[in-house]
């Protein structure tokens, strides 16, 4: 059966139902992983140097800022160890998120809004094919509008 719209034509065989099961369907393939100087110098450092300078130095300056008074040895190694258990399964880095530090560490944050949204975004949701980031953003925004008026400002 072959289908036309203006230019476009998409042919589809007899029994391309099946076909797109099959195709769909994710297969799991187990890959030796292989190490390399090069992969370390070009992927890993790079890796490496944006997350301490993007997330775990802002994050810890964040705390600081808020007089949160924190060692930043167990909290770089306790992430360094969670993102080495990690990697084995292809989960990216574990770090000390700069943006969630600044919403959760001031004394004017609406915490229980910054937590809600940081957990609706960070969940992978998807409401009517909308992912959890937008309903994170609605509903933090929500809850702030409510605590605002709880509290007559």
């Amino acid at each position: 059966m072959i289908c036309q719209w203006g230019l476009l034509g998409v042919d589809f065989s007899s029994d391309w139902v099946s076909q797109l099961t099959v195709n769909v369907t994710p297969q799991l393939v187990l890959t030796k992983p292989t190490f390399s100087l090069e992969s370390i110098i070009g992927i890993a450092v790079p890796l490496l140097v944006v997350t301490m300078a993007s997330q775990n130095i802002p994050g810890l300056a964040v705390l600081s800022a808020n007089h949160y008074e924190t060692p930043a040895a167990p909290l770089i190694s306790t992430t360094g160890l969670f993102s080495l258990l990690g990697a084995p399964l292809g989960a990216h880095t574990v770090n000390l998120s700069a943006i969630v530090a600044a919403m959760m560490a001031s004394e004017e944050a609406a915490r229980p809004a910054a937590a809600v949204t940081f957990l609706f975004a960070a969940s992978g949701i998807s409401i009517l094919g909308i992912s959890g980031a937008f309903w994170g953003l609605l509903v933090g925004v929500l809850m702030v509008v409510v605590q605002q008026r709880l509290r007559g400002s």
